[in-house]
């Protein structure tokens, strides 16, 4: 049942006519008070007064609602606080989730030895391979904390999964989770394989000192194609020189698009907790901007995973310019020449470098070839 009430301020002539309504309507003089001829004061439920108003008498005075109370004002103040509201329970939250959750996962290596990448589960996809594994163990940022005597049993599952790992202890910190990892010795496989070319090319000389040669000087050989297959379980002991060409291409517009800063700038704040992101409502004006991010750590002492995120946007304005091939063609060529030149490997030995050029409208595209001897070999 609504049970809200509106005291009101009634304004205008013949005021008469509204005292009567009320005194026919059953309302005690506690009710009505009268300032002065022309303005009276009611309170009375929220039903009637949407009936009073529903008179034509009413029509002529001016009505105002100058307090409100009952169900209708308890409902407004719990609306007008409703952001320390959310804010309680979102410290409640902080404080619940705080105690039972993993904020970040440190892989220990300061007994790290290993010089084999191609092994070491602490490089490349063997470390991306352990942290999936801790992620499908329950082992991440966001998830809930391991208890103590589950983490036996994670550390026994690693040491069976991965080859490189002899040992693991996992040990909690706080809300951080440290893994320390021990290393196990691998010995290097050694494999008696073919002898494959590196690259297409022709080949200019061959020396096989062990091994059968599947190829003779002279032979345009594929990049990938055996050139000499080991004999009598021995390895293959064989060298060969062979000429290739490495090229490297790019395309120049003549019209170049330049963006250039305007000096304007807009910055938007956002909070995260935990992954879960309280966005503004924010947007940036700029057609064409630069956006820089930084985060920061919110109560960095405590325990609190709050993070705030500043992005700053500075516009910027599109310019462009008409800087014709042959007046930039010496710098290209220099350029394009160096960038083909830094993807030679180490055992190739330059002879020489051609350019090629193909214009069509205001687009030019430029080749580069650098020949070269590649040395291959196998001992």
């Amino acid at each position: 049942m609504d049970k809200t009430f509106y005291t009101l301020s009634i304004s205008g002539l013949n005021l008469h006519h509204a005292i009567e309504y009320f005194e026919r309507e059953h309302f005690h003089d506690k009710n009505l008070s009268k300032t002065d001829k022309n303005t009276l004061f009611v309170t009375l439920p929220k039903s009637e007064y949407k009936k009073f108003r529903s008179e034509n008498f009413a029509r002529t005075f001016r009505i105002k609602i100058i307090k409100r109370s009952g169900n209708e004002e308890t409902i407004s103040s719990l609306l007008r606080h409703i952001g320390l509201f959310l804010g309680l329970i979102v410290a409640i939250a902080s404080v619940v989730l705080c105690t039972n959750r993993i904020f970040a996962v440190e892989l220990c290596e300061e007994n790290h030895t290993c010089k084999n990448q191609q092994q070491c589960i602490f490089y490349g996809e063997n470390k991306n391979k352990l942290l999936e594994s801790l992620k499908d163990l329950g082992i991440a940022k966001g998830k809930s904390l391991p208890l103590r005597n589950s983490n036996r049993e994670i550390e026994q599952k690693l040491i069976r999964q991965f080859k490189q790992i002899s040992g693991v202890t996992i040990r909690q910190n706080g809300v951080k989770i440290v893994v320390e990892i021990k290393e196990a010795t691998l010995r290097e496989e050694e494999h008696i394989s073919n002898l494959v070319s590196p690259i297409s090319g022709v080949i200019v000389t061959s020396t096989i000192n062990s091994g059968k040669s599947h190829v003779k000087n002279g032979d345009i050989v594929l990049k990938g194609q055996t050139l000499v297959s080991p004999e009598n379980n021995k390895n293959v002991s064989a060298s060969f020189e062979i000429r290739a060409f490495y090229h490297e291409t790019m395309v120049y517009s003549d019209n170049i698009t330049s963006y250039k800063r305007t000096g304007k700038k807009y910055t938007i704040n956002n909070i995260e907790f935990f992954g879960l992101k309280l966005k503004s409502n924010k947007k940036q004006p700029f057609k064409i901007y630069e956006a820089k991010t930084t985060k920061r750590y919110m109560f960095y002492n405590l325990f609190f995973p709050f993070t705030s995120t500043s992005t700053t946007f500075e516009e910027l304005k599109k310019e462009e310019t008409v800087v014709p091939f042959e007046q930039v063609e010496d710098i290209l060529k220099q350029k394009l020449y160096a960038e083909t030149k830094a993807n030679l490997p180490s055992n190739v030995e330059e002879k020489n470098k051609t350019f090629a050029t193909f214009k069509e409208k205001d687009k030019t595209r430029l080749d580069c070839y650098i020949e070269a001897i590649v040395t291959v070999s196998a001992t």
